[in-house]
């Protein structure tokens, strides 16, 4: 059981990173959703901040 217990532990952790990298993807991407929504002289400012944004990351 504890073997078990253990190896659950290390595939939680290796999921981890691969998680929260999807999160920020799916962070930019309804970013990118949302300026797609707004009209066409706002998109190109908001869409611009959102890469630059990103670049950060």
């Amino acid at each position: 059981m504890e073997l078990k217990n253990l190896k659950l532990y290390m595939e939680n952790r290796s999921i981890i990173p691969k998680n929260e990298k999807l999160k920020k993807r799916a962070l930019l991407l309804h970013e990118e959703n949302q300026a797609l929504m707004i009209p066409s002289d706002e998109r190109v400012m908001t869409y611009s901040n959102t890469l630059q944004e990103s670049d950060c990351l």
